[in-house]
């Protein structure tokens, strides 16, 4: 005798509409997708304000060593930008370590409740 097939009836509410959990999910879903993209382009603007930053530093850098009328070498812009990474990486690693401080205090801070 041949197997029996089982009928999925999809859950509706009485008026035939989706049930409420399912539009929540499908509302909050499209939120976080909709958050991704917006994360997405604030990540080209600011990259490309830093890009922009950075190309100002170095000409306001050459345009001080350049006012007495004297050149400046590749050496020396090739040192100048060295020290300007440098300076971020230190900067970056600064940051970073104060931000692990900051969480780990943090969690201390955490009611807990007694054991």
């Amino acid at each position: 005798m041949a197997q029996r097939r089982k009928i999925e009836v999809p859950i509706t509410n009485f008026d035939g509409n989706k049930p409420d959990v399912n539009v929540s999910f499908q509302n909050a879903a499209n939120e976080v997708t909709k958050l991704y993209h917006q994360t997405i382009n604030f990540q080209h603007v600011a990259f490309d304000a830093g890009r922009r930053h950075s190309l100002e530093k170095a000409l306001e850098w050459v345009s001080s060593k350049t006012q007495d009328g004297k050149p400046v070498t590749s050496s020396e812009f090739m040192a100048y930008l060295q020290q300007e990474l440098d300076d971020s990486l230190a900067i970056s690693n600064q940051e970073l370590s104060e931000n692990v401080a900051c969480s780990q205090d943090q969690d201390m801070k955490e009611d807990h409740p007694p054991i």
